[in-house]
């Protein structure tokens, strides 16, 4: 896994980031 952005998004906790993780990774 790569350490880019969108990569450490993905990994961070929904709780921690929620509005950036939904950014990220579309519901």
């Amino acid at each position: 896994i790569p350490q880019d952005l969108s990569g450490k998004m993905l990994t961070f906790p929904k709780e921690e980031d929620d509005d950036d993780v939904k950014l990220m990774t579309p519901k």
